[in-house]
Order: C-alpha cells, then sequence, then structure tokens
C-alpha cells in the first residue's frame, strides 16, 4: 500500500520535474547571458551609435567575428572599379567612368588599414600583376600606386651557366621547388583576402 501512495505521488512530481528541465533546455538563451561580467555589445561598436561590428559581423562577449562572405563580397565589387580608376586596365575599362562613377580613388604608395571599418583587398590582373587597395565609408578607395609585376624570366649564356654565375632565373627556381609564392618572392594572394584590424576576428 505504501509502495501504491509512493508511485501514486511521484507521477506528478517526476512530470512536474520533466517539463521544468524542458522549459530551461528549451528555452532561448542569449550567447551574451553566458558571457563574462562586463562584456558587452557596445565593445562591438567603433563609436557610440554606430552599428554592431558594422555590420558586418557578429558580437560575441564583447569580441566581432568577420562574416567571412560580406568581407570577400565587397573586396569583389569594388575589384574592377579599383583596377580601371587607378590604372586603365581590366573588364571595365572602356567603360569605367559609367561603371565607376560612385567610387573615388586615391593612390598612394603604401595604403594601409588605418580605421576599424577598412578592409584591405588584394588582387591579381589578366597580365599577372598584383594591386592591392584599402576601402572604407562611401566607396572611397585608396589604391597602391604601382603593379607588382612578376620580373621576366632571365635566359642565360652557356659561359654563365658553366660558371655558376649571373643572375638567378626565379621560374627556375620556382619548377625546382626552392622558392614559394610567385618571382616577386610573396605569396599568391588570395582574391578575396579582405581583412579587419581592431576588434573584428
Amino acid at each position: 500500500m505504501l509502495a501504491t501512495r509512493w508511485s501514486a505521488m511521484s507521477s506528478p512530481l517526476l512530470l512536474l520535474v520533466s517539463v521544468v528541465f524542458l522549459l530551461h533546455v528549451l528555452s532561448p538563451v542569449s550567447a551574451q547571458d553566458s558571457c563574462p561580467e562586463g562584456t558587452s555589445e557596445d565593445m562591438c561598436r567603433s563609436s557610440a551609435g554606430s552599428p554592431i561590428c558594422s555590420d558586418r559581423g557578429e558580437c560575441v562577449c564583447g569580441e566581432c567575428h568577420c562574416d567571412t562572405m560580406t568581407c570577400r563580397s565587397k573586396c569583389d565589387t569594388y575589384r574592377f572599379c579599383a583596377e580601371c580608376l587607378a590604372f586603365g586596365t581590366g573588364p571595365l575599362a572602356s567603360q569605367c567612368e559609367t561603371a565607376c562613377g560612385q567610387v573615388s580613388v586615391e593612390k598612394e604608395d603604401d595604403p594601409d588599414v588605418s580605421d576599424p571599418d577598412e578592409r584591405i583587398c588584394a588582387f591579381l590582373t589578366d597580365g599577372g600583376c598584383r594591386f592591392q587597395f584599402v576601402y572604407g565609408r562611401l566607396g572611397k578607395l585608396r589604391v597602391r600606386r604601382k603593379l607588382e609585376c612578376p620580373k621576366p624570366a632571365i635566359s642565360f649564356s652557356p659561359a654563365a651557366s658553366e660558371d655558376n654565375e649571373g643572375p638567378v632565373d626565379a621560374a627556375a627556381e620556382d619548377r625546382n621547388g626552392a622558392t614559394t609564392g610567385d618571382s616577386l618572392g610573396r605569396s599568391p594572394p588570395d582574391s578575396a583576402r579582405c581583412c579587419r584590424l581592431g576588434a573584428m576576428k
């Protein structure tokens, strides 16, 4: 009789515990709730009232995690305008002023990211030359003044080859695996390389 009574009392109790557990597990919990004390979304803003992570990422415990696809699309969006406005080359060269009328370009010797809202991008032209630019707000681009082009292969005279003297053929070194990257000694640029300094991760 005692066992029957305990069974009758424990069924509602187990049901109640199960419901409370399920509500706790299934209830939406903000990522911010599990963060250390003192962190807030304000830490993911470049200035008071500015968008969280510049609308290009997600704020997790006071740190921005960059939306890579957004970054890539912006680099790709400005790529051909940067090339045609700065160098007069690329697919938009013949219609550059019409296609890129809203974009302004400023040439610099060595553009670098100077603002948390800026990104740096690097691409290769059809001729294999590397160009780099920085973009920020309002469609303003700062483009590296000079294209970085691979050096032409150097032919050797038989005498120089026998004596192991003379300039080194960069292309031959690449074929032999002695160097990595392009003939300028740099790693090939990611066609959509964008970086965010500051809080963005």
